[in-house]
């Protein structure tokens, strides 16, 4: 096992996901870059019928393995971001953490109006995203090339790198009931040396929206 997936199996499932998927009737759950499918196996131990992408086939296969050595109910596929079909109204939960910032804006806005036409009536959508307030932003404006807005291409990384404003993230969801929306500094000791990333989380629900207790 390589040393980044085996550090992504044992970490904890997302805090967010923790505290507000089970407000929502457990039923069919969509993972959009599982890493080691941390939040997807969770998902799956609290009663979800669990559906995961990732654009890694090693770590598809390894949650599709840890699924069936825990019986738990996930089916993980790989696929790049830009090939994954979601079919309207087939899920009570979406979720997705660090990973939509690896494609465009143009083609993260349109994967983000995909999950929020995936959502079914009262479902819940959580996500964790890098912000314009990461640190990195200020640097990738001084050398990296912008493709689009607040986006740039690496040469370093061979990829993309889209940092979100809240702003935009209201816009997108804007027909959908906000729970919360929180832009933070939050410190990264995962890898390298400890560093932080500017994020925003974001939790919404569609239609019938679920009553949050304080």
């Amino acid at each position: 096992m390589s040393d980044i997936l085996s550090s992504t199996v044992d970490f904890k499932p997302n805090k967010t996901l923790k505290q507000f998927a089970k407000e929502v009737s457990s039923g069919t759950a969509l993972d959009i870059g599982i890493g080691g499918g941390r939040d997807a196996l969770y998902l799956a131990s609290i009663g979800y019928e669990v559906t995961t992408y990732d654009v890694s086939p090693q770590f598809s296969e390894k949650c599709n393995q840890t699924a069936k050595e825990s019986n738990l109910n996930v089916k993980s596929a790989y696929s790049t971001l830009n090939e994954i079909d979601v079919s309207s109204e087939s899920f009570d939960l979406i979720t997705s953490a660090w990973i939509l910032h690896s494609i465009k804006k143009s083609e993260s806005d349109l994967l983000i109006n995909k999950l929020i036409a995936g959502l079914k009536p009262g479902g819940m959508i959580i996500l964790s995203l890098f912000s314009i307030e990461d640190p990195y932003f200020k640097s990738e404006s001084e050398t990296a090339e912008m493709v689009e807005e607040n986006t740039f291409y690496s040469k370093e990384r061979n990829s993309y790198m889209h940092y979100f404003s809240k702003d935009e993230i209201l816009y997108h969801f804007k027909d959908l009931k906000l729970i919360t929306l929180i832009e933070k500094l939050n410190l990264d000791t995962g890898h390298g040396s400890p560093h932080y990333h500017g994020i925003i989380e974001y939790v919404g629900t569609k239609d019938n929206p679920i009553k949050i207790y304080a």
